[in-house]
């Protein structure tokens, strides 16, 4: 089998045509990413091939956030990778680094759409809280907004960096694990306990959520200086 097969058989186990609940909710809303993106960019006069890139990192973003899900699925983990031992996904680096390129060159509302379609390829392979899904887009949308402010001094211009920015976005993400676990087990083990237990899940994963980020900032930044777009940002 080809490697298209194998991932086209990946995606759809049953067959293009069978999908599941979730698995049709997350293509409607991929969908419905690639036309509103469209008009978005074209009422910000962005080419129409800044719109073909965009689509295929949303299409990619979309692949891998489906790979990150089936990785913690053959680990027996949570979808936050907050059970049992800690799984590290290979290319989350890179989906932080394409964040901050896009955040950067294009703008936060875009990469906020990449977060977007991230979380979607999660949703895809399982479905979860929709709460879940847009912390992608939220800590995608910060970076890309810190990337792109125009504040002057020396700490805007640091914020700028987006090895800086997605350290800062890692943090965010924190939080917002720390969130919404609290408010998916309030209701069965109330509100200091299951606020104890989110902190320590996320105690437990934030140290390779920074490593992640600062591979993947790093990453965009060099990616930046060689392309000489971070002096100019």
């Amino acid at each position: 089998m080809t490697p298209i097969a194998s991932l086209i058989t990946e995606i759809f186990p049953n067959g293009i045509f069978s999908l599941t609940e979730s698995n049709q909710w997350a293509m409607i809303v991929l969908i419905g990413i690639a036309f509103g993106s469209g008009g978005y960019l074209r009422s910000r006069g962005h080419s129409v091939r800044t719109y073909g890139m965009l689509m295929v990192v949303i299409a990619a973003a979309f692949v891998i956030g489906i790979q990150a899900a089936v990785a913690t699925d053959i680990e027996g983990l949570s979808f936050w990778g907050m059970r049992g031992e800690i799984v590290e996904f290979p290319l989350t680096p890179v989906v932080i680094a394409v964040v901050c390129l896009i955040g950067a060159l294009i703008g936060p509302t875009s990469a906020g759409l990449v977060g977007l379609a991230y979380g979607l390829g999660h949703f895809y392979w399982h479905a979860m809280p929709p709460l879940e899904i847009i912390n992608f887009a939220i800590v995608a949308f910060f970076i890309g907004l810190l990337l792109r402010q125009r504040i002057g001094g020396t700490a805007y211009n640091l914020l700028r960096i987006p090895l800086i920015a997605a350290t800062l976005g890692a943090m965010l993400h924190t939080t917002l694990l720390v969130a919404t676990s609290t408010l998916m087990e309030i209701g069965s083990s109330g509100f200091f306990r299951a606020l104890d237990q989110a902190l320590i899940n996320a105690t437990e994963r934030f140290p390779v959520l920074m490593v992640d980020a600062f591979l993947g900032g790093l990453l965009a930044t060099l990616i930046l200086l060689l392309v000489g777009r971070l002096s100019n940002s």
